[in-house]
């Protein structure tokens, strides 16, 4: 008796009539979602290249808050003392 080769079916039988979660499905496809990322590559590593370089050369670093940050991507922030509230 194949035991591992009978869970396998199993799961896959669970997989067709349930289908993936989200975290599974994200999961399952990692590789794809690491090549897409690697195309985006040049996006990140100019400006960190950049930050290692005044780090090393001893020069002010700006100051980043959450805000800021929101505020590039177009996000809100939560209330003051509401954490999680959006």
């Amino acid at each position: 008796m194949n035991i591992p080769k009978l869970m396998l079916e199993a799961k896959a039988a669970n997989v067709a009539e349930h289908g993936l979660s989200r975290a599974d499905w994200v999961l399952a496809r990692t590789e794809s979602f690491a090549a897409f990322g690697s195309s985006f590559a040049f996006v990140v590593n100019s400006p960190a290249r950049q930050l290692r370089r005044a780090l090393a050369a001893g020069e002010a670093v700006p100051h980043f808050t959450a805000a800021t940050v929101a505020g590039l991507c177009g996000a809100q922030l939560p209330a003051a003392g509401r954490a999680g509230a959006a």
